[in-house]
């Protein structure tokens, strides 16, 4: 039952973020932890802001693949396919690190 959810709710978030012109579909997952500006939401999540591209992608697929563990991002990384990697990367790695968020902790 909880793989179906999860299933569903990574298969609505593109839908849903077709209304939202700053973000990219692909993206659409990722901001809901990491922000639209590549910031932690939380005291120890990453910042992507910034992050070199090669990092994302390499995190991203880690993930995915199993190689790197963390259950919640394991989960939502086994949606991902190599375009949708590509395009977190290319995202994220564009933003400008800006002012720390306030669960920056320099991680």
């Amino acid at each position: 039952m909880r793989r179906a959810v999860v299933a569903v709710l990574c298969l609505a978030l593109p839908v849903w973020a077709q209304g939202r012109d700053e973000v990219p579909a692909a993206v659409a997952g990722c901001v809901e932890c990491h922000q639209a500006q590549g910031l932690p939401g939380m005291p120890g999540w990453p910042r992507l802001a910034g992050m070199e591209r090669s990092a994302i992608v390499e995190i991203l697929r880690g993930h995915r693949d199993r190689l790197i563990p963390d259950s919640t991002m394991d989960k939502v990384a086994a949606y991902l396919d190599d375009a949708q990697i590509d395009a977190a990367a290319d995202y994220f790695s564009r933003i400008e690190p800006g002012d720390p968020s306030p669960f920056d902790f320099g991680d």
